[in-house]
């Protein structure tokens, strides 16, 4: 397996950063508005959201649709740690 670096760019890997999308909505109904948009040449689409004051990202595309996945792709990470944590997470914990 290859360890990627710290000094690794985004610009290097196969999704990009994009203009975030105004919504989502999973194949089960669930409507959220992304924090970050990211997309890939092949017409992958993964948006970050929040939801219930957790991070979750969702990938699809629009041809097949989109669905919460539990597996993050190191450019849909390094682009969380882009994000400021709510102080509202801390409060309720």
């Amino acid at each position: 397996m290859e360890d990627h670096t710290e000094t690794e760019e985004l610009e290097d890997m196969m999704y990009q950063i994009t203009e975030t999308s105004p919504s989502v909505e999973t194949r089960r109904g669930c409507k959220y508005s992304p924090l970050i948009t990211l997309a890939d040449e092949y017409g992958g689409i993964s948006h970050i959201v929040n939801d219930d004051n957790c991070y979750v990202l969702v990938n699809g595309s629009h041809e097949q649709g989109f669905d919460t996945v539990k597996h993050w792709y190191p450019e849909a990470a390094k682009a969380l740690s882009t994000l400021k944590c709510s102080m509202n997470i801390y409060r309720r914990i």
